[in-house]
């Protein structure tokens, strides 16, 4: 009896040390990575960043060859030929969501380029003139991404019947 009162009493025991821990979270930084906030406050991260706006715009996934070739793929102006090892071939007979390493890319740098915006204004060693330049520079990438998906994914109106709205020729 001595024997399992005292289980018993180490039980009990156990769980109000359990229960009484202490209420505050354990937060710590993942050791691979830092947070947006840590990396952007110096302006060299900013301006890293503003470099890697140019960066992707140059990668193959955007201007470097797919945002020419897809377009020019999809309408009649290319055709693909059997020595291009079968590259497009989904975007040639446009099966569903083939255009979407564009629309990923696209939003991809419209993202980067919102957080240039939001942190040229509040790191520290930039200029006003430099903050300026490179929120200048993040708004216009911004926008030409926004274009390019403009031109990418919206219809031709030239094709509509006159006097009959969404319908086509």
């Amino acid at each position: 009896f001595r024997k399992m009162k005292n289980k018993y009493i180490l039980l009990i025991a156990g769980v109000l040390i359990s229960l009484s821990s202490c209420k505050k979270l354990l937060q710590t930084e993942p050791k691979q990575s830092i947070s947006a906030e840590v990396a952007l406050a110096e302006a060299a991260g900013v301006e890293g960043l503003t470099n890697s706006l140019y960066q992707s715009l140059q990668a193959s996934t955007y201007y470097g060859r797919d945002f020419i070739v897809i377009r020019e793929v999809l309408s009649d102006n290319m055709k693909i030929a059997s020595t291009n090892s079968n590259r497009f071939v989904s975007e040639s007979n446009n099966v569903t969501g083939a255009t979407l390493n564009i629309w990923q890319a696209s939003y991809s740098l419209i993202n980067r380029a919102n957080g240039v915006i939001k942190y040229a204004n509040i790191s520290s060693g930039l200029t006003p003139l430099r903050r300026k330049q490179l929120a200048g520079e993040a708004y216009f990438i911004r926008a030409l991404a926004y274009f390019d998906l403009v031109k990418t994914y919206s219809y031709n109106p030239r094709n509509v019947v006159p006097g009959r709205p969404n319908s086509l020729l």
